[in-house]
């Protein structure tokens, strides 16, 4: 039997990168997925492929700034489902920017979709996930920048920080209740974010991006360029079974970026 045998998987920010990687892992491994972006178009680019394979999906698009939408999208996530087992909240923006030059409305964005976001996916999907026969599982995608402090990423790293805050509190109030609560947190992954961001940097820098992308994507111990599928095997066995006995816990995924 595969390891997502019969698992309800809702996953947001999955229509390209890691978030495209991680439903098709699930899927592979036996899981119904509602894959979610932003808009509906996005998102069913990637459900596509899941069903390609044989896979079960549907697309479902949400501006995960409003919290409407974010409800709207917890209840038909569940609707089609037939309930919930996993929780994934994959999605994510990044800017480059200091704090002199960091608006108010890019930092409330920042906060919004990053933060907020996992609050409002697990508030209003937590009565399903409570009331599955196995107990469920609530999966974060926090990065390393969550442990980390970088110049110019200030809202960024905040919001990871944030959510790093949440998972655990999260963890202590649902473990009880037979739902476990971790966050995978990545270095850099090689990700059209990645090259959005690397872009900046060899701009900034005058230099060529190709350079610049090698250098900053390979800065660890193994010097290793991480694929998106590194993310998604992770995923799935904090999905799993095999991870019974783990809540509340920060995973570095990195090649030794982050050590701590």
């Amino acid at each position: 039997m595969r390891r997502l045998t019969n698992k309800r998987v809702l996953l947001t920010g999955a229509g390209r990168g890691q978030g495209q990687a991680i439903a098709i892992a699930m899927a592979r491994e036996g899981a119904k997925i509602v894959v979610h972006d932003k808009t509906r178009a996005v998102a069913a680019q990637t459900s596509d492929l899941v069903r390609s394979e044989g896979g079960i999906a549907t697309a479902l698009g949400a501006d995960l700034a409003n919290s409407g939408d974010v409800r709207v999208l917890c209840d038909e996530a569940v609707d089609w489902l037939g309930g919930l087992d996993v929780l994934i909240s994959n999605a994510g923006i990044a800017a480059i920017s200091s704090v002199l030059d960091t608006s108010e409305e890019l930092w409330d964005e920042t906060i919004d979709v990053n933060l907020k976001a996992g609050f409002l996916l697990s508030k209003f999907s937590l009565p399903a996930l409570l009331e599955g026969q196995g107990g469920g599982t609530i999966i974060f995608n926090a990065s390393t920048s969550g442990k980390s402090a970088d110049a110019d990423m200030s809202a960024y790293n905040a919001s990871k920080h944030g959510l790093l805050g949440f998972m655990k509190c999260l963890a202590a109030e649902v473990g009880p209740k037979g739902v476990r609560v971790n966050a995978v947190c990545p270095g850099w992954v090689d990700t059209p974010m990645a090259h959005d961001l690397h872009r900046t940097f060899a701009e900034q820098q005058g230099r060529p991006f190709d350079e610049v992308f090698d250098e900053g994507m390979r800065n660890n111990m193994m010097r290793a360029l991480l694929p998106p599928e590194s993310t998604a095997d992770l995923c799935v066995f904090l999905a799993s079974d095999e991870s019974r006995y783990i809540s509340g816990q920060a995973i570095n995924l990195c090649a030794g970026l982050c050590y701590w």
